[in-house]
């Protein structure tokens, strides 16, 4: 049985139930028996992570040949025309998430075989670069496809951090992410407060297109917010924000906003803060999302919610904590396999340090995360990780880039060495 918390439960309990009469309680019980997933997965990885960028790509795209202190917060999609895209920022003088920076991709082709090892393409594309006048430059970010026009976006932002107000931007690919044009600011459309100082960070991860229900091709991209009060801490007003397009990316629209509790005060351990989080669409046309739990409301593991309107609102009854799937507080990856009913999610399973990421897989669309449904994608220090589904062979493939480092010692705090690249046969089975 589910050991999930619900948000709701603690300040209310409901006594009444769906079911007219012990029969209808039956027959639903039948259906939900015969309804499970026919298949059953075993994951298994196919050759070695390839590191996409790293101390041997250090370098500064607009400078002299130089060195790059990190590449961070991955992410990765795959194109119109099948190809994989990966994104990462690059930081120029330090780690940190301030700072200066520009945004990196690389394009990776499937090769002809299956089940061979994913080919890079040699080089790296600079889509933004802030220089070294800018001292709060780009911070990643989502990617989303528009598979009607074939056209890619990136959502990025800008002066999270230390400046007085902050710059939302798009960017868009045409041919398949081996191009990307110039910055298109839309802070105007996804709203801000009076004191215009709200501040939007996309992601980190991938949108989605709705394929079911209402409001069918809509993108959708959820990330995190806060409101900016002169000489305060930004995590006081910190929270949970999606945008969505109905256009086809022209126009973005603010949706569903969940602050943290208590808002505009400090937190601390055991606060409710829904952080960085990556949305999926399930085939009844809800969004269901995992949610980075900043101040370990309830416990030290991830949060989920569903949206049933596309975005625009998010059920506060539906956020629950999955305390069967431990989670230190961090970005994690998360995608819907429709043809085997199975949910993908990758993330640091450990309660208190950036070690051992592990893809686990749900096979009741994420109610409940078996301990031996995992597999272990990298058992030292990892952080922020992002997941796609590769296009043909019955989507049984799968890529994950995510931040690795070299070492279990976790004081020594290098768990972003590199960003890597990794695939995985799903290996189905039908079971009945």
């Amino acid at each position: 049985a589910s050991r999930d918390r619900s948000l709701m439960s603690l300040v209310t309990q409901r006594h009444n139930t769906p079911f007219g009469s012990m029969r209808t309680f039956l027959l639903f019980l039948l259906f939900a028996a015969v309804s499970e997933a026919s298949y059953r997965i075993s994951p298994t990885q196919i050759g070695a992570a390839e590191i996409v960028w790293g101390k041997s790509t250090k370098m500064s795209p607009n400078d002299q040949p130089g060195e790059t202190n990190t590449y961070r917060i991955p992410l990765i999609t795959a194109s119109p025309n099948g190809s994989l895209v990966v994104f990462s920022e690059g930081r120029k003088i330090s780690s940190s998430d301030g700072g200066y920076k520009f945004l990196a991709s690389r394009r990776v082709l499937e090769p002809a075989s299956p089940r061979g090892s994913l080919l890079m393409l040699p080089s790296t594309t600079f889509s933004i670069d802030n220089g070294y006048t800018f001292p709060d430059g780009a911070i990643l970010g989502a990617i989303v496809t528009d598979t009607t026009t074939g056209t890619m976006f990136v959502v990025y932002s800008e002066c999270d951090h230390y400046c007085n107000k902050s710059h939302t931007y798009v960017i868009n690919s045409t041919t398949d992410g081996a191009f990307w044009g110039l910055p298109v600011e839309i802070s105007h459309q996804i709203g801000t407060n009076r004191q215009n100082k709200l501040v939007y960070s996309p992601g980190p991860g991938t949108g989605l297109q709705k394929k079911y229900g209402k409001n069918i091709n809509r993108l959708v991209i959820c990330g995190h917010y806060h409101d900016i009060y002169t000489g305060q801490d930004l995590m006081w007003t910190e929270g949970f924000m999606c945008i969505y397009s109905d256009d086809k990316g022209y126009n973005w629209n603010r949706g569903a906003v969940v602050p943290g509790l208590p808002y505009n005060q400090s937190k601390s351990t055991g606060d409710f803060m829904p952080n960085e989080n990556q949305p999926v669409e399930l085939p009844n046309g809800d969004i269901l999302i995992s949610i980075r739990n900043q101040y370990r409301f309830d416990s030290s593991a991830r949060m989920f919610a569903v949206s049933r309107d596309g975005g625009e609102t998010m059920q506060m009854e539906s956020f629950r904590v999955a305390r069967d799937l431990p989670d230190p507080a961090c970005a994690a990856g998360m995608v819907y396999v429709p043809e085997y009913d199975v949910l993908l999610h990758s993330n640091i399973i450990t309660t208190n340090a950036r070690v051992n990421l592990t893809l686990s897989w749900s096979y009741d669309r994420g109610k409940t995360w078996d301990a031996d449904d995992r597999v272990v994608v990298w058992p030292e220090q990892a952080a922020y990780s992002c997941m796609t589904l590769i296009p043909g062979n019955g989507n049984r493939y799968v890529a994950i880039a995510y931040e690795q480092g070299e070492t279990n010692v976790v004081e020594d705090d290098e768990y972003h060495q590199y960003i890597a690249l990794v695939k995985y046969d799903l290996n189905p089975v039908k079971v009945d």
